[in-house]
């Protein structure tokens, strides 16, 4: 999780929660535990135009859905690489690690 942080940083992306940072300038994002050990979800990253949110869209209109969806593809690509598989899901997007760190 702390790997995929860091390189999702590297990328220009800060972590949700931050005080310091102003979100209305710089894209964040939100990565929690996913349904398995080695796995991690990360939600959509949060746009400074305003995008929609996970769980959001499947009320927005549709081409804030398009946009989701094409960006999710695009966040997803930004997240693959060896060692990991990476899903995009209606809510957000899953990170699974062929080799999970151990205990």
């Amino acid at each position: 999780m702390r790997s995929l942080a860091v390189e999702l940083a590297m990328a220009g992306h800060m972590p949700y929660g931050l005080t310091d940072v102003d979100y209305t300038q710089t894209a964040g994002f939100f990565i929690y535990p996913g349904p398995r050990v080695g796995a991690v979800r990360v939600a959509r990253l949060l746009e400074p135009w305003g995008s929609i949110r996970p769980g959001a869209r499947f009320e927005a209109p549709k081409p804030e859905v398009e946009r989701y969806d094409r960006d999710m593809e695009a966040y997803a690509l930004l997240m693959s690489g060896p060692g990991r598989t990476v899903t995009v899901q209606p809510d957000g997007i899953q990170v699974a690690f062929d080799r999970p760190p151990g205990p």
